[in-house]
């Protein structure tokens, strides 16, 4: 009896480390989006990959802590890709935890575009201040650290819960070198100095 469950808990803990080593490897450059024409057929293969894997490793109900359902969590997904050019996120180690919850410290490179100041920083533009700064972050290359908390039910095999963070204050600081201009970049910003968006900004996003 006793080697029967703890044969079934590495197997399902395995199951579970295999669900989110598969997330980091087809997420790794963030979303595709959608390719409605046949013009990049990878692209369109990829969006086509990443779907289908979400689809089955995620519950209908997955959460990221604030939205709940998987549509939105990947509007979320998306809006982030669109924020932040050349995104790549490799894990750098994962932890099996109790009840089925996987750890996973990571770093996220990203590099800062105009495209970043408008969506993710649309306040810089509004004064000279501001946009001062802006010109100091455009086209900057940030890495970041983080964590990832992976949620595993393990009678559906599939996620339930995934929640990331990552520190962006850090970089931005080194960079600017004077904390009131930090103040200024993530003042009514619509992404944290913890790389997640706003929750005051989300529902009007991604509505």
């Amino acid at each position: 009896m006793y080697k029967h469950a703890t044969s079934l808990y590495l197997s399902t803990n395995a199951t579970a480390l295999g669900v989110v080593v598969e997330y980091f490897r087809l997420f790794r450059f963030g979303v595709q989006e959608d390719v409605p024409t046949s013009e990049d057929m990878y692209g369109k293969e990829e969006a086509m990959v990443q779907r289908s894997f979400l689809n089955t490793a995620m519950a209908p109900n997955v959460t990221d802590g604030v939205v709940v359902g998987l549509l939105k969590l990947v509007d979320s997904w998306k809006f982030m890709s669109r924020c932040f050019h050349g995104i790549d996120i490799q894990p750098i180690r994962i932890v099996l935890g109790p009840g089925c919850v996987l750890n996973a410290a990571a770093k996220c490179s990203i590099t800062i575009t105009e495209n970043t100041i408008r969506l993710a920083f649309p306040d810089l533009i509004n004064d000279t201040a501001g946009r001062i700064i802006a010109e100091k972050l455009v086209d900057q290359e940030f890495t970041m650290y983080g964590t990832f908390e992976f949620k595993y039910d393990e009678q559906s095999g599939r996620i339930t819960s995934i929640q990331s963070k990552f520190d962006m204050l850090t970089p931005v600081l080194r960079l600017l070198g004077c904390l009131k201009d930090v103040a200024r970049v993530f003042e009514n910003a619509v992404i944290t100095p913890e790389c997640r968006i706003r929750v005051t900004r989300r529902e009007i996003l991604l509505s």
